[in-house]
C-alpha cells in the first residue's frame, strides 16, 4: 500500500516537481537526466513489492525486517513530501524531507545492514530498491536545503555556504558507505551519477534563470568544477573498494576457519582484519580532491576571450566596453571582469572594407577614457584596437611588417626616434624636438600605405578631408610597435570568440550577400581555423533612414527577416567547413529591437540613435544584453546591469559614445532596462519569435543596390540632438 500511494503520488506530481526545481535552480541542481533514476527505484521497489504477492520473498527475513512501521512511516513521509514540495511549501517539505531521511539512515538501513544478501539474483530484489532510496533521498535531501535557502532568500554569500556544506555531506555520507562491509555499491554510484548531473547542468545553466541572476559565473563554475570532482572520486573509490571488499571476504573466511581449528587445540587467535589502511588512505584521498576543488575553483576564474570585427553598430556608444563591463563581478571588495575584448573597428564597413582598410577608430577614440601609458617610453597612447583584422585575430600582419619597414627607411631597427608624440612625457629623453608638434610620423613612401578607403584616392589629400578613417598603424608608427611588443611580450591572442557583424543592408541584398559570403569562405574561414575561435555574428536590426536609400526594402520587419536570413546563410555556409567545436553562433539583435517595435513602437525609436541608423545608449544596451548571452549561454547578472547605481555605470569607461557634433539619447532608467532584459531574456532564452517576422530560407534574398548619393548632402541631426 505504502508503495502503490507514493508511486502514484509521484507520477501525478512528478512534472511539476521538476518544474519548481527549475524554477528554484541552486548551486545543486541537477541536469534532467538524473531524475531517471525515479523510474528505476519504483520499478524496483515495485519488483519488491510484487515478489511478495505472487512469490515466497514475504517470509523472507530482509522483508520482515524491513516491512514494518518503518516502512509505512518513510511512504506516508515520501508522499507527504511530494505535495508540500509541489506546492512550494519549501520550509514544511524540509522539514518533512528530513525526518525521511533520519528514518532511512537511522531506522530502516540498520535493519536492511543486518542481513546479507544471498546471491545477486536476492540483492536486487531484496536491497537493490532501499540502497536506491536512501541515495535518492540523501541527494534530494542535500537539494532541498539549498532550494529552502533560496526561498528563505537568504545573502548569496550564505546560499553559496549552504550550497558547499551540502555537496561535502552526500560527498561525506558516500564515503561512509564505501568504506562499511554491506556491499551497497548502489549508493555511492547513485550519488555520483547525481554529482554528475549538477556538473552538466551549470556546464550551460543560461536557462536557469533564478541562478545565473544570483550567481556570479566563477562560483557556478566553481561548483561545476567540485561536482566534477566529487563525482570522479566516488566512482574511483567504490571500484577500489569492490576489489579490496572481495579480498576482505576472503580473509575474513580464513579467519573463521582459523578460529575454529585454534578453539579446538585452546591456542589465541589473532584478530579478525579489518577493513585495508589502503582504504582510510582512499578515503583521505577522496577528501582532499573534494577539498582541493572548492579551495582551487574558485581561483580559476574563466576569462572569456572575445575578438570583435564591426562597424559603427559596434562602435556607437562602445558595445566592446560595454560588454566588458556586463562581465563584472564583485568578490569582496574587488571587481573582476571575465571577459577581454580587442576588436578592429571601421565605420561603415563591410566584411571586405575590414581587410581593404583595416581600423578606422584614429580619431574617434583620442579620447580620455581611451588613453593607455606606455611604459617603455613614458607617454600615453590611445587605445585604438588592432589595426586590421589579421593583428587582431593572428597578432601579426605581414602588410603592417612591410608599412613599418618602409617608416624605417628599410631599416629594421625603428629606433627611439620613433617614439615622438605629442602625447609623450615633457620628460622624455629620447624626445629630439624635431617631430614633437602634436602629430606623428608620417609614411612618406605613398606605395607602402597598403590599406585604403578607395580605389582611386590620393594619399595627401586623404589625410587632409579624413583622417578619422586612417589606420592608426599606419598614422602613429609607436602604436603599432607598441602593439607588437604587447604580442611578444604575452604571446599570440587566443580568442574563444570572434564577434562580428556586415554592413547593415548587405546580408539582406542579393549581391552584398553574395560578396560577403564569399569574403566569409575565402579570407575569414582560414583565420577561424587557424585560431580555433567560435564566430558569433551580430544580427543587426532593421531601420528607417530619412538619410539612405531604404526603397528596396519595404519595411523594417521585412528589412529585419531578409537580415536574419542573410545572417542564418552566412552560418549555415561556415558550417559546413568548420568544425562542430566551431560551430557559429547568431546573437540576435534585430530580434529584439523587432520585439519591441510591435509592442512598444514608440520605445522602440528611444532605441535609435537621432541618426535613425545607430543605436542610442538604449539600444546599445539590449544589443549587449542579447550579445552576452550569445558568448555565455545566459544573460549577465541582474546584479550588474541593473545595479542601484544606476545603468549608466556600464559606460564607465567608454571611450566614446558619439561623434561630437551628435546629440546624446538619454540613458536607460531602471524600469526600461529591467523591460530590455525582459525582452532579451524572451528572445534568448525562451525562443520567443516577433510576430511580424518572415522565416525565410537561406537563400532568399532582396534584389536591391542601395544608392545613397542623393542623401549625401542631407544633414539631420540638429534640430533632433538635445531630443530625448
Amino acid at each position: 500500500m505504502g508503495f502503490v500511494a507514493s508511486a502514484t503520488v509521484s507520477y501525478l506530481q512528478g512534472p511539476r516537481v521538476e518544474e519548481v526545481m527549475a524554477s528554484n535552480a541552486t548551486l545543486l541542481t541537477p541536469a534532467y537526466f538524473v531524475s531517471a533514476v525515479s523510474g528505476i527505484l519504483y520499478i524496483s521497489t515495485g519488483i519488491w513489492a510484487i515478489s511478495q504477492i505472487f512469490g515466497t520473498t514475504k517470509h523472507h527475513e530482509l522483508v520482515v525486517n524491513v516491512v514494518s512501521w518503518w516502512y509505512l512511516t518513510i511512504a506516508s513521509l515520501h508522499i507527504a513530501w511530494y505535495y508540500l514540495f509541489s506546492f512550494q511549501l519549501f520550509s514544511f517539505s524540509l522539514v518533512v524531507m528530513l525526518f525521511q531521511l533520519g528514518f532511512l539512515l537511522f531506522g530502516l538501513q540498520p535493519r536492511i545492514s543486518q542481513v546479507p544478501a544471498k546471491n545477486p539474483p536476492e540483492y536486487l530484489t531484496l536491497k537493490l530498491p532501499f540502497d536506491l532510496y536512501i541515495a535518492w533521498t540523501i541527494a534530494s535531501s542535500a537539494i532541498q536545503i539549498n532550494v529552502a535557502a533560496y526561498a528563505w532568500n537568504l545573502k548569496t554569500m550564505y546560499q553559496i555556504v549552504v550550497a558547499g556544506i551540502s555537496l561535502f555531506g552526500v560527498c561525506a555520507l558516500a564515503i561512509w558507505f564505501i568504506l562499511q562491509r554491506t556491499g551497497q555499491w548502489a549508493i555511492p554510484s547513485l550519488l555520483a551519477w547525481t554529482c554528475l548531473g549538477i556538473s552538466v547542468e551549470l556546464e550551460s545553466p543560461g536557462h536557469l534563470v533564478s541562478m545565473v541572476e544570483r550567481y556570479s559565473s566563477t562560483t557556478i563554475n566553481s561548483f561545476r568544477i567540485a561536482s566534477s570532482a566529487v563525482a570522479a572520486s566516488l566512482v574511483i573509490a567504490t571500484v577500489i573498494r569492490i576489489v579490496t571488499f572481495r579480498q576482505e571476504k576472503e580473509e575474513i573466511e580464513s579467519f573463521k576457519k582459523a578460529f575454529e581449528e585454534t578453539r579446538s587445540t585452546g591456542t589465541v587467535s589473532t584478530a579478525p582484519p579489518t577493513p585495508a589502511v589502503a582504504m582510510y588512505k582512499m578515503a583521505a584521498g577522496v577528501g582532499t580532491v573534494v577539498a582541493m576543488a572548492f579551495l582551487l575553483a574558485p581561483n580559476q576564474r574563466r576569462i572569456t576571450t572575445v575578438a570583435m570585427i564591426g562597424n559603427s553598430m559596434m562602435y556607437y556608444n562602445d558595445l566592446p566596453r560595454v560588454l566588458e563591463s556586463m562581465s563584472e563581478r564583485k568578490l569582496g571588495d574587488n571587481t573582476t571582469k571575465t571577459l577581454y575584448q580587442d576588436s578592429s573597428l571601421h565605420g561603415d564597413a563591410d566584411f571586405e572594407v575590414h581587410l581593404q582598410s583595416g581600423n578606422g577608430m584614429y580619431e574617434k577614440w583620442q579620447t580620455g577614457n581611451a588613453r593607455i601609458w606606455s611604459r617603455a617610453k613614458n607617454y600615453y597612447l590611445y587605445d585604438w584596437g588592432a589595426c586590421t583584422p589579421e593583428q587582431l585575430l593572428l597578432g601579426y600582419d605581414e602588410r603592417l611588417e612591410a608599412i613599418a619597414y618602409a617608416y624605417a627607411g628599410g631599416d629594421d631597427n625603428y629606433g627611439d626616434d620613433y617614439y615622438a608624440n605629442g602625447d609623450e612625457d615633457e620628460n622624455d629623453e629620447n624626445d629630439d624636438g624635431e617631430n614633437n608638434n602634436g602629430e606623428n610620423r608620417q609614411l612618406e613612401d605613398r606605395d607602402a600605405m597598403y590599406y585604403n578607403d578607395g580605389d582611386d584616392w590620393n594619399y595627401d589629400d586623404r589625410i587632409e578631408q579624413e583622417v578619422s578613417d586612417i589606420n592608426p598603424c599606419h598614422i602613429n608608427m609607436n602604436y603599432y610597435k607598441y602593439y607588437q611588443e604587447q604580442y611578444e611580450e604575452n604571446g599570440p591572442p587566443k580568442w574563444d570568440y570572434v564577434l562580428m557583424n556586415d554592413n547593415t543592408r548587405s546580408p539582406c541584398c542579393t549581391d552584398q550577400r553574395a560578396t560577403s559570403m564569399e569574403m566569409l569562405k575565402e579570407a575569414y574561414l582560414p583565420l577561424f581555423l587557424e585560431t580555433g575561435a567560435t564566430p558569433i555574428f551580430l544580427v543587426t536590426y532593421g531601420y528607417w533612414a530619412s538619410a539612405r536609400d531604404m526603397s528596396g526594402l519595404k519595411d523594417i520587419p521585412t528589412f529585419t527577416s531578409y537580415t536574419y536570413a542573410g545572417y542564418r546563410a552566412y552560418v549555415e555556409m561556415l558550417s559546413e567547413y568548420l568544425p562542430k567545436s566551431q560551430k557559429p553562433k547568431i546573437a540576435p539583435v534585430g530580434l529584439a529591437f523587432l520585439l519591441i517595435y510591435e509592442e512598444k513602437p514608440s520605445f522602440w525609436e528611444k532605441l535609435i540613435h537621432f541618426d535613425e541608423i545607430h543605436p542610442s545608449p538604449r539600444g546599445t544596451f539590449l544589443e549587449g544584453l542579447v550579445v552576452y548571452h550569445a558568448i555565455y549561454g545566459h544573460l549577465p547578472s541582474p546584479r550588474t546591469v541593473l545595479s542601484e547605481q544606476g545603468v549608466s555605470v556600464l559606460w564607465k569607461g567608454a571611450r566614446r559614445m558619439v561623434p561630437d557634433d551628435h546629440g546624446l539619447k538619454a540613458f536607460p532608467n531602471r524600469d526600461e532596462a529591467a523591460y530590455l532584459y525582459h525582452v532579451a531574456h524572451r528572445i534568448c532564452i525562451e525562443g520567443e519569435m516577433p510576430k511580424s517576422l518572415t522565416f525565410l530560407s537561406t537563400s532568399e534574398s532582396i534584389d536591391f543596390t542601395p544608392d545613397d548619393s542623393q542623401y549625401e548632402d542631407l544633414y539631420i541631426y540638429g534640430e533632433m540632438r538635445h531630443r530625448q
